[in-house]
């Protein structure tokens, strides 16, 4: 700020000369006649004698702001204002009291009689923005505009602050300007409006803040008195020109100030005003691409000439040329002219009256019909003045600003971001993809191989349901980062608008395509093509013909309601799937598999989102389009995103990572011999026939002198009875209406025995050896490729860790969060720690180890994702490595109908449960029962049963023979129907192997699959030994939980005896406080969030996130740390060290005079605390509930003394180490049974 250090500084700039060897400042304004002196000796300052003051507290530099008063007047005098004009120190009376005050300066218009503007000065740094800030809130007395009231013929209000720039050695002004008389449009307006209020109807200082408040939304100016091209008393806004255009700044509040301008002017239609928004990105866009940099702009609102009829015509014309340029969409519009023109080319005269009536009411009906740029409703004047107000302050809200750029600009692009999420709802399938999700995606793509470096030719592009136009921008993104990778950098650099050149984004919503559009306009991506089709659509004269895409990515609509009414003839007949689909059928998602099918060329890539259903729904049309991926694509990667995933949608999803298979020769065609030859010939040597075939009997466990008789047609119903493999066909084909229909014949009926018998197997082979080959066919598709598998985790915490980013729905902090995941890195995109480096590794079949990913990742064959083994082949997509439990005995399926019998209860409601009755019901806790009932499902209990959960947690258990229960359609059923099988061992294997499947509440446990589940079968005595130790350790387990249960109480008793009254309980506010001083030391070693908190008081973990926080609340060794979010889970603990934390960590320190930080840590670790925090204490929230930190320190407690303390967590302590011993002992209960498994089956 300016000092009497640097002041004779700032003034020499402004001409002051220093006068010999004294120490005073001079400059002589000679068109003025007038001097002024800086005598910093005597630190006092001449004015002229013109210049008129009521007070002497400027004649001296006693005051800091005396120095900005001092260069302002030089200021005004050097531009012109004269110095009997000016006065100083004016008093004026403020509001009703009996208090005055003095306005630093106040200029007088040309003759002297009427007040032009008031300034008041302030220092530069924090006074100048305090000053600012209570000016914006109104809580300044009014200052400014209790001066106003007192000067009504002000025109302008000046807050200003000079300071002096040491580097460039130059003045800097600080300003802020209010226009203090009325617009003309709004006066107009008013007439209309009467609730609109106006600077001449207000007289108090109350009044005139409301109206620039409410009318004029607080509207500032900056450059009207001291800028370049300003006039002395020729106070005007001064044309836009585009050199004047600035960047935007994170502190400009443009989304605040967005939701601001809606708000007073009561819209509440945001999606219709992010709709209007958009229309006017596409004007101010065009506008600057059009215009020379000392050119004036279209897009601003010129204060004093244009009225709202003139910039609405304005705007419209420049609408008209945005789309067309950047949409290539005709907006129908009629230039101004139109009417001189037709009446010249009908009459051939002038018709000057009649011309000129016409042309107004022409452009009222024309601009009044208009709803492009209808923020509100237009159906008449009055209303189209009200939206004029309303578009005036967008334009002005954004014309200052630059938005055209050749290269991507990250806050733009985060600005369209804020403003997309507050004003578009999403619906009919569409669900924007969250930015790391894209960023994952594009990270995960080897798009080096199609970018030539040598020539600069970069990849064509294609997103056939690009929505918000997410996957376009981050992937012009990621390719200009691939070329400043390669040295592409300043003079060679790539610049983005070269590289969006070769972009298509097709959608179908014209809203969408539009914000498609303007977020690449506003990412620099000026050339990218995008049109508002059916993303099933193909226009040659856009796309280009079909196959000619190095790459697609999208996240294309599913579950769109009977969308195949809505589908154009022409598109109807591109698309084979079409003709295995209802006119009801919502499943579009497998049409959008043939389209890209349709799109890509041989090699080409791609990345997906498809909703998980598409790898495992069994219609046919489904299972047609699984056909397509399995066929003519190199099925790379299968990424299986949980429900945290994307916000709008808790449905599971897939991104498929797939490569185009070569078209010339294609292998799906070539293999088709091959599968003909296994089953014609008897000798296999042929090409890579014979590795096919044994390949395959191999998988589907038979015997190839088995199977060879299979495939020659030899094998008698005898033979295949005897095998579990074809027997299943045999007990397809007795209920088929095939043999139905055959036996209904009369040649059938009339025929023999031997006749029958041949015609019957020879319909048996017609139909199960075409299903044989289509199985041997998909099989030799597949089992020479690997697949990457990527799963996401099920909890929510650790989704959160492992995608990077949480959404949050809570209302008022709606938004994304990013911080790091494992998925991809936000700032380098080849970070080798991140699993779209194995991915991209993977394409060019490399292998790349990630250690920290290891529980995520996986390579299975691909063959093994299919399941051979069944009798119906909808060819589903297991996206799990499975390992059957590795035996030295035979290995049996579960659905064996010799040695099983599986089945599901059946629903049961609460109103159906009997307390107290005689049958146990069990769901998908098959642990224990839920409630009692009197009825049965199942007649024979003769059978011991082993049950399991469907579609809960993975849960196993059994039931002895003889023993009644009831299970609903939640919990499965395995009957054991043989007495060489011990249940409690069929429990222990399948208990197992569903761990292996990783069956969960999002891989539900179906028969279907629980049918594919095959077990060890050991002799008898085998597994009765393998039980009888299980069951010694089921017992030590149980009894370490009641050993928990026990000490647990006996820590609880200690302080249900201290009572409150004997030991003098407090509240625990009077013996701790909160820690709120913060560091900006944040060491990640030691850094606490709720996220790292364990729950349960289990304490916490290392943090291996990444915080973008340039602070953190500093603990120390003995405070005590408690997650404020969803406090019902229990996670404190007593630091060990010290650190930094998270704000949601809320930071108790123990007054040690009055008590020990554990036995404080030891009174609030229980559930009591807990139940006052969430019940008593106020908590805010549904979803995510938070404790209320002003009355968390209300719990009491029991206050002993110190040295009673002492002795109690002495105590506690023991009890503690027996329950962590207890712990201990449970945790290693499943690896000792593992151990006595493997022990025995191995």
């Amino acid at each position: 700020m300016i000092s009497k250090e640097n002041f004779y500084k700032a003034i020499e700039i402004l001409g002051f000369k220093r006068i010999g060897k004294s120490m005073t400042w001079s400059k002589n304004f000679g068109s003025l006649d007038c001097v002024m002196e800086a005598d910093m000796r005597d630190n006092k300052p001449t004015y002229p004698e013109q210049i008129k003051s009521d007070s002497d507290t400027t004649r001296n530099f006693s005051q800091p702001e005396s120095y900005v008063v001092f260069i302002c007047v030089a200021l005004l005098l050097e531009k012109g204002y004269r110095p009997e004009h000016i006065f100083l120190e004016k008093t004026w009376s403020l509001g009703h009291s009996a208090k005055s005050g003095r306005a630093d300066i106040t200029v007088y218009d040309e003759n002297g009689t009427n007040v032009l503007f008031i300034i008041e000065c302030k220092r530069a740094g924090k006074p100048f923005a305090d000053a600012r800030k209570l000016l914006f809130e109104g809580r300044d007395d009014k200052q400014l505009f209790s001066y106003l009231a007192q000067a009504r013929s002000a025109k302008w209000l000046q807050l200003l602050a000079i300071d002096y720039d040491e580097e460039k050695k130059d003045i800097k002004i600080f300003e802020e300007i209010v226009k203090s008389h009325d617009d003309e449009n709004v006066v107009i307006l008013a007439e209309k409006d009467t609730s609109i209020l106006l600077y001449k109807n207000a007289s108090q200082a109350e009044d005139l803040f409301r109206v620039w408040d409410e009318t004029y939304n607080k509207k500032t100016y900056k450059g009207l008195f001291f800028g370049k091209d300003t006039t002395a008393y020729k106070i005007g806004v001064r044309p836009l020109c585009k050199k004047d255009l600035t960047e935007f700044s994170n502190d400009d509040g443009i989304t605040n100030n967005f939701l601001e301008i809606l708000r007073h002017n009561s819209i509440s239609d945001k999606e219709n005003a992010f709709n209007k928004l958009l229309s006017l990105f596409i004007c101010k866009m065009v506008d600057e691409k059009e215009r020379l940099d000392n050119d004036e702009v279209d897009f601003q609102y010129k204060e004093g000439t244009d009225n709202y009829f003139t910039l609405y015509e304005r705007l419209l014309r420049l609408f008209h040329r945005g789309m067309d340029k950047f949409l290539k969409e005709d907006v129908f519009y009629l230039e101004d002219d139109y009417i001189s023109r037709t009446l010249d080319q009908y009459t051939g005269k002038q018709r000057k009256y009649l011309e000129a009536e016409l042309k107004q009411s022409f452009q009222r009906t024309k601009l009044l019909s208009c709803q492009v740029f209808a923020f509100r409703e237009i159906y008449n004047e009055k209303l189209f003045m009200q939206n004029g107000k309303v578009l005036v302050e967008m334009v002005e809200l954004f014309q200052n600003y630059r938005l055209a750029y050749s290269s991507r600009k990250a806050f733009l692009g985060e600005l369209f971001e804020h403003l997309l999420n507050q004003g578009f709802k999403q619906d009919e399938g569409q669900f924007f993809t969250p930015m790391p999700i894209t960023r994952f995606i594009w990270n995960s793509l080897p798009i080096e191989r199609f970018i030539n470096f040598e020539t600069r030719s970069c990849p064509k592009v294609i997103d056939y349901a690009c929505g918000a136009g997410h996957f376009l921008t981050e992937g012009i993104s990621a390719i200009s980062d691939a070329f400043k990778a390669h040295g592409f950098t300043e003079d060679k650099k790539v610049t983005d608008e070269e590289i969006s050149a070769t972009f298509y984004g097709v959608e179908k919503d014209n809203r969408l395509a539009r914000v498609s559009k303007v977020a690449l306009l506003l990412n620099g991506a000026n050339e990218a093509h995008i049109k508002a089709m059916d993303g099933l659509d193909h226009d040659v004269n856009f796309l280009g013909e079909k196959n000619t895409f190095d790459i697609l990515v999208a996240n294309p609509p599913y579950a769109v309601d009977a969308f195949k009414s809505h589908l154009e003839r022409r598109i109807l007949k591109e698309f084979d799937l079409l003709q295995f689909m209802s006119a009801s059928s919502d499943d579009i998602e497998n049409i959008f598999i043939e389209r890209i099918d349709q799109l890509l060329k041989p090699h080409g890539i791609a990345g997906v989102v498809l909703p998980s259903s598409i790898l495992n729904v069994k219609d046919l049309a489904t299972t047609k389009a699984r056909e397509i991926l399995l066929k003519h694509f190199r099925i790379v990667c299968i990424t299986s995103f949980e429900s945290k995933t994307f916000g709008a949608t808790s449905t599971p999803t897939v991104v498929l990572f797939l490569e185009k298979r070569e078209t010339t020769p294609a292998r799906c065609e070539i293999l088709k011999d091959s599968i003909d030859a296994i089953f014609n010939e008897t000798e296999l040597t042929g090409w890579e026939d014979k590795e096919i075939y044994s390949s395959y009997v191999q998988t589907i466990d038979v015997q190839v002198d088995v199977y060879d008789r299979f495939r020659t047609q030899k094998m008698t119903f005898k033979e295949i009875e005897k095998s579990q493999y074809f027997n299943q066909y045999l007990s397809a084909f007795e209920k088929s209406k095939e043999l139905k229909n055959i036996k209904k014949k009369t040649t059938f009926k009339r025929a023999n025995t031997k006749e029958q018998e041949r015609a019957t197997i020879e319909l048996f082979y017609s139909i199960y050896t075409e299903i044989e080959k289509e199985k041997l066919y998909y099989y030799a598709l597949t089992y020479r490729e690997d697949t990457l598998l990527v799963n996401t985790p099920k909890g929510t915490d650790e989704q959160k860790s492992f995608l990077g980013y949480e959404i949050i729905g809570r209302k008022g902090c709606e938004g994304l969060t990013e911080g790091e995941g494992l998925l991809t890195d936000k700032y380098n995109r080849n970070n080798k720690n991140k699993i779209a480096s194995i991915i991209k590794s993977h394409f060019d079949g490399l292998t790349h180890y990630v250690a920290e990913a290891e529980p995520y990742v996986s390579v299975a064959n691909l063959a093994s994702l299919l399941n051979f083994t069944r009798d119906k082949f909808d060819k589903t997509i297991k996206p799990l490595v499975v390992a059957d439990v590795k035996s030295k005995y035979k290995l049996i399926r579960l659905d064996n109908e010799n040695i099983f019998e599986l089945s599901i209860g059946e629903r049961v409601l609460n109103s159906e449960l009997v307390e107290g009755g005689k049958v146990p019901v069990f769901s998908a806790n098959v642990k224990k029962p839920f409630g009692t009932i009197d009825k049965l499902l199942i007649d024979n209990f003769d059978y011991p049963s082993v049950l399991w959960g469907i579609d809960g947690d993975w849960l196993v258990n059994y039931i002895p023979a003889h023993r009644k229960f009831y299970p609903t359609d939640h919990c499965g059923v395995l009957r054991l129907k043989t007495d060489d099988l011990n249940p409690y061992y069929v429990s222990l294997v399948l208990d197992l192997v569903g761990k292996n499947h990783k069956f969960s509440r999002s891989y539900r446990a179906s028969i279907d699959r629980i049918k594919g589940v095959k077990i060890p079968y050991p002799p008898k005595e085998i597994q009765n030994k393998i039980a009888e130790q299980c069951e010694i350790i089921d017992k030590e387990y149980e009894s370490s939980r009641m050993t928990i249960e026990e000490y647990r109480s006996k820590i609880e008793t200690i302080f249900v005896k201290l009572n409150i009254i004997k030991t003098g309980g407090v509240k625990i506010k009077d013996i701790c406080k909160y820690i709120t001083e913060r560091t900006s030391h944040i060491d990640l070693t030691s850094y606490i969030t709720t996220d790292n908190m364990l729950q349960d008081f289990e304490g916490v973990k290392a943090f291996t996130g990444r915080t973008e926080a340039e602070s953190g609340i500093a603990y120390k060794k003995g405070d005590i740390l408690l997650s404020n979010i969803r406090p019902y889970l229990k996670k404190m603990w007593l630091a060990d060290k010290e650190g930094s934390c998270s704000p949601d960590v809320l930071v108790f320190r123990s007054d040690t005079s009055k008590v020990s930080p554990e036995f404080l840590y030891y009174s609030l670790r229980r559930d009591d605390f807990i139940d006052f925090i969430m019940h008593n204490a106020g908590t805010k929230g549904i979803k995510m509930p938070r404790g209320n930190k002003e009355e968390i320190p209300n719990y009491p407690i029991a206050l002993p003394s110190l040295a009673q303390q002492a002795m109690l967590v002495t105590e506690i302590r023991l009890y503690e180490e027996k329950i962590s011993d207890a712990r201990q002992s449970m945790a290693s209960c499943p690896s000792r049974k593992q151990a006595i498994l493997d022990n025995y089956l191995k």
